[in-house]
């Protein structure tokens, strides 16, 4: 190469293969951490493991434990553009951070709410209402959306190249 054509190449086409291995390194991560973030948003979606534990340990009825799951469905699924504002506008970091903190806040509550509402059965007492339960889910729901968006506004934005087959790929691993 001649001493014009070297000059001309910025530092990291310099670099050589450890640009290139580095740059693949830090692909592969985006997409693990992507699948591992969907991972924890697509949590809501096994609420039918769990649903059977509100009718039988608290004694809600069927209509009121499919209510619980419709508001966190409303919580998932309503917010969306949100969740894709806040990720277009914050970034995937942040969005993921505020994912985390709902889910966590959401489900969290959600625990405390079910082993209070069973201690108060067992007392002979009434349940946690099943409105405050929805509204635990909600939280969950609204953390899962933005869970989502957030891997999906990284995936978008590190995959240039081969955008289409990462989404793809991602969102054939999100279907399991």
């Amino acid at each position: 190469m001649p001493a014009s054509a070297s000059a001309s190449l910025t530092p990291a086409r310099r670099a050589g293969p450890n640009t290139r291995s580095w740059r693949t390194f830090l692909l592969a991560g985006c997409f693990i951490c992507g699948c591992l973030n969907m991972l924890a948003a697509g949590s809501l979606y096994v609420f039918a493991l769990y649903a059977p534990s509100f009718t039988g340990n608290l004694g809600y009825s069927q209509t009121q434990t499919s209510t619980i799951a419709v508001v966190g469905d409303i919580g998932l699924y309503g917010v969306g553009p949100l969740s894709g504002l806040m990720a277009d506008r914050l970034g995937p970091r942040l969005t993921s951070l505020f994912a985390g903190c709902m889910l966590g806040l959401g489900y969290g509550l959600l625990s405390m709410g079910y082993a209070q509402g069973v201690e108060k059965v067992q007392r002979g007492d009434e349940p946690t209402h099943f409105m405050v339960m929805a509204l635990f889910l909600f939280l969950a729901g609204v953390g899962s959306s933005a869970g989502y968006m957030a891997a999906f506004t990284s995936l978008a934005k590190n995959f240039k190249r081969s955008r289409g087959i990462a989404l793809g790929m991602w969102g054939s691993i999100r279907r399991w």
